[in-house]
């Protein structure tokens, strides 16, 4: 079975890589297209059963990628020895279109990464945000990503959970849709000695971590609220948010501990460097993530990895990776109180308690979401398909 599949961003999904590569000599042979690709990747992680193709020497804009895009695939699809073309983020459209009209074609599979469904159907209704570069993004990706899904003979999702509503939202019956685990690299994160000061924060403070980028539909403001609301219980806690925050609530964000009175308390990092986030999440006490919508966020299976106990919500990409709440209290989106109780409760709970959920978050980790084992659900697929 030969496999062409697609990705943009080798570094930002170079945990995929290395799934792909695992499923490689089981498939036969897989063809990564990448939009480019750093010096040196592509020997670092080719393999008989596994290439890398890049397209370009740098990025490039997307009017520039697209017509490189679909060139290649109809070339490695015009001999006919291509099975399946796996699609990332409906980078694949054109090609999928035009290979639909072919009479004798391979196999179409897309991948339904965004969790758009949600933004169409929920969050811009509920939670509106006024950004006109936010909404035009999410507009984008749900139209092309609807269409893509509508071409595809199959599609995945990050949990059994997104599987009716996918379907219902972007009209797909339920039966071409499959559900498949997300990965991290085992490699960089994994349990290290604990080192608070790494964090910013005195010794012997209890660190709250969230890693991802920081606005609205993060649930940053509600972290912020339900923490203030645990301080004077827990007057050696603190948090510590990792990752950018949205231009367009930089300073109202920036300012809100202040304003609720926890500024000594609360941390920005900003973006950190990826191999440096398993040290602060090892000496962090819990990892929390109040999002409102995601697919499987890989921040939660690298907190898994390092061995957090983790607080969330109710998402059903975060149900998939613990199913019998484990290792995970979960909240509903948008619920400050609910959330601060759940810290509360977890900076109440005994050590032991403590140490038995990280221990559950890292065995899941191991079992389900390491390279390795997220292969095995994607190489059944891609049989399943070619039967």
């Amino acid at each position: 079975m030969r496999v062409l599949t697609f990705y943009i961003d080798p570094v930002v999904y170079r945990d995929r890589l290395l799934m792909l590569r695992a499923a490689a000599p089981e498939v036969g042979h897989i063809e990564v297209l990448l939009g480019w690709a750093p010096p040196g990747l592509v020997d670092e992680l080719s393999t008989r059963h596994f290439t890398l193709s890049p397209l370009a020497e740098r990025p490039l804009p997307r009017w520039q990628r697209e017509p490189l895009i679909l060139r290649a695939v109809l070339a490695r699809t015009a001999s006919g020895g291509v099975d399946v073309v796996h699609d990332t983020a409906a980078h694949l459209l054109a090609a999928f279109a035009l290979l639909r009209l072919l009479p004798r074609r391979p196999h179409l599979l897309s991948s339904s990464f965004t969790a758009g469904y949600e933004w169409h159907e929920e969050l811009r209704r509920q939670f509106p945000y006024e950004s006109a570069y936010y909404s035009r993004v999410r507009w984008t990706s749900f139209l092309q990503e609807r269409a893509i899904c509508r071409l595809a003979d199959a599609v995945t999702v990050f949990g059994q959970g997104h599987v009716e509503r996918v379907a219902r939202s972007h009209g797909v019956p339920e039966s071409r849709l499959h559900s498949l685990p997300n990965c991290c690299d085992p490699a960089i994160f994994r349990p290290y000695p604990p080192d608070v000061a790494a964090t910013g924060f005195p010794r012997g403070t209890r660190v709250l971590i969230n890693v991802g980028n920081q606005f609205i539909y993060k649930g940053t403001w509600e972290l912020l609220r339900a923490f203030a609301m645990i301080t004077d219980a827990h007057p050696n806690a603190r948090l510590l948010l990792v990752g950018n925050i949205h231009d367009e609530e930089d300073a109202a964000l920036r300012a809100e501990p202040a304003r609720l009175g926890i500024e000594d308390r609360v941390r920005f990092l900003g973006k950190c460097p990826r191999d440096k986030v398993p040290l602060l999440l090892s000496s962090s006490d819990a990892f929390v993530f109040p999002s409102y919508t995601e697919g499987s966020p890989r921040a939660v299976l690298e907190a898994m990895a390092c061995g957090l106990p983790v607080v969330a919500t109710t998402l059903a990409g975060i149900l998939a990776v613990d199913p019998a709440a484990e290792f995970t209290r979960f909240v509903p989106r948008a619920d400050a109180a609910a959330l601060a109780a759940a810290l509360d409760a977890h900076l109440r709970s005994a050590p032991e308690d403590r140490a038995r959920r990280g221990a559950a978050a890292r065995a899941r980790y191991l079992a389900f979401h390491t390279p390795e084992a997220a292969a095995g659900p994607l190489v059944a697929l891609y049989r399943r398909l070619c039967a």
